[in-house]
């Protein structure tokens, strides 16, 4: 059983998720304001390119396992995925 309300797609695919209620699932489902929130935040990063970003510090973060000696490492993103991975 699904509970009304629920169900929330991401406006640029097909996709939809569905939780399931506690008594099917076992778990809690989320709040679906959260979810709404998260989903809002999401689009507006994606509208405004946020994601190629995104990928960029985790490549140079995969890639990296020293500071560069120009300076030009950005310490601030590499060392927030790093601690994104703990």
């Amino acid at each position: 059983m699904i509970r009304e309300g629920t169900r929330f797609g991401n406006g640029q695919a097909l996709t939809v998720v569905e939780f399931r209620n506690e008594e099917v699932s076992g778990v809690e489902p989320p709040d679906p304001d959260f979810i709404r929130i998260h989903a809002a935040l999401a689009k507006v990063l994606y509208l405004c390119g946020a994601g190629e970003h995104f990928d960029d510090v985790e490549r140079d973060a995969e890639c990296a396992t020293t500071l560069r000696a120009d300076g030009t490492t950005d310490f601030g993103s590499l060392l927030m995925s790093r601690l994104v991975t703990v």
